[in-house]
């Protein structure tokens, strides 16, 4: 995995996905509605979550999941 998308991390090209943003939204937010069926504690699904929804707003949906790069690139050191 690391050698697929640490490579478009590196050369920033996202574009070409082997698995969409898009798709792990909607797959996290499959694993929070089962885990609530279950009343199972999640605490790094929320931070995930985030990370990826606001990926998705940006209009990263169809681009690779490692797109999630250009936010968390974004974001304040020691948030």
């Amino acid at each position: 995995m690391w050698e697929l998308r640490g490579r478009m991390i590196a050369d920033r090209t996202y574009d070409k996905p082997a698995s969409r943003v898009s798709l792990w939204v909607k797959d996290i937010e499959l694993t929070r509605e089962f885990a609530s069926q279950l009343g199972a504690a999640t605490p790094l699904l929320g931070c995930t979550a985030a990370i990826f929804e606001q990926a998705q707003e940006h209009g990263l949906g169809d681009w690779d999941a490692s797109a999630v790069h250009k936010v968390i690139e974004g974001m304040e050191p020691g948030s």
